[in-house]
């Protein structure tokens, strides 16, 4: 494996001072960083920011080994070239304390900010026919089979794990025969197809209700497009920031069980909650992530480069279109520009 596999979406937040965002997928202590790797072909001293995608709660309790490691690449870079920064961007205080406490650099910049507001809207034109939707990876731990219970579901999932992915597909079909497969069958010849974010959005309002499951994650994109698009949410307890931005009547948590599921579901239809109230309420405290992130650059900005002038605001919309509308890419995609 290549350290290059462990990142997802390298992109540049600012040219002057130069200012890159990646997103830590997973946590293998490479004798190499990626820092390592953009130092070898940048003259420019630069800032790293790194978003947590998984739960540090996880893994710090499960993993530790792991976590020490990548702060120990870190911390050999930084002490190589001391003229560099790197940051743990945290979808959670207790992440923070985490990254401090293994000697990083962590700030509360929730990834949820990139999420669009523009790609993830309400169409009034589609009517909410489903009770439900689950968009989630075909893992074992996105726990598909406490939405079992739920007779009117479709499920949204993309398949990057190749032969796993498709075992866990089995799995789930075979327990929930009758949930509308959004993507089409993989089992089936040429009719699986990946979603565009526009696709999965329509999905999104034709359901009432969206579904976060798993006992651990990230800040979950779904949690959050979800709401833009109207859905109110049901999700069960969970480590990794999802419910940063959930509030009630249009969210509920529920306990990690099938029966549950279903009842949390039929509650939060019967509560009837206009879409619109969901998501402009919704967009209330989304506002307040992204301003963290845009003084955090700003910040950053000034103290690397005391001539700097315009604000991470002026282009903090057209970065996170970008973002949000791309598939996960390789590093090398970036870096090849970087020459």
């Amino acid at each position: 494996m290549s350290p290059f596999d462990s990142f997802r979406h390298l992109g540049i937040l600012s040219y002057d001072p130069f200012i890159i965002m990646s997103c830590v997928d997973s946590y293998v202590p490479f004798e190499r960083s990626v820092a390592d790797l953009i130092a070898e072909r940048v003259a420019t001293p630069f800032a790293l920011v790194l978003q947590v995608w998984q739960s540090w709660e996880y893994v710090i309790d499960h993993e530790k080994p792991l976590l020490v490691g990548l702060a120990a690449s870190i911390q050999r870079h930084l002490r190589d070239h001391p003229e560099n920064e790197i940051w743990i961007a945290c979808n959670t205080e207790k992440e923070v304390e985490i990254a401090d406490g293994i000697g990083l650099s962590g700030a509360f910049l929730n990834h949820n900010a990139y999420v669009s507001d523009h790609i993830f809207h309400i169409q009034p034109d589609h009517k909410r026919i489903y009770d439900a939707v689950y968009s989630a990876q075909m893992w074992t731990r996105k726990r598909h089979e406490l939405a079992a219970q739920i007779e009117s579901i479709c499920l949204i999932f993309a398949m990057h794990l190749g032969a796993e992915a498709l075992r866990r597909f089995k799995e789930v079909h075979s327990f929930m025969p009758h949930a509308v497969l959004c993507n089409g069958d993989p089992t089936l010849p040429n009719q699986y197809c990946y979603l565009s974010p526009a696709e999965v959005n329509k999905y999104y309002n034709m359901s009432k209700v969206g579904l976060c499951l798993s006992a651990h994650e990230g800040a979950s994109l779904a949690s959050l497009e979800y709401l833009l698009a109207g859905c109110a949410v049901v999700s069960t307890p969970s480590l990794g920031g999802r419910d940063v931005l959930f509030q009630e009547p249009w969210c509920s948590i529920c306990e990690p069980t099938p029966e549950s599921v279903k009842d949390a579901v039929q509650d939060m239809i019967d509560r009837s909650i206009d879409p619109e109230k969901i998501r402009n309420g919704t967009l209330t405290r989304v506002e307040s992530l992204r301003a963290q992130w845009i003084s955090f650059v700003d910040d950053l900005k000034r103290r690397r480069a005391a001539s700097t002038v315009g604000s991470f605001a002026d282009v903090f919309p057209s970065i996170r279109e970008h973002w949000c509308g791309l598939p996960y890419k390789s590093v090398n995609i970036l870096l090849s520009h970087l020459q």
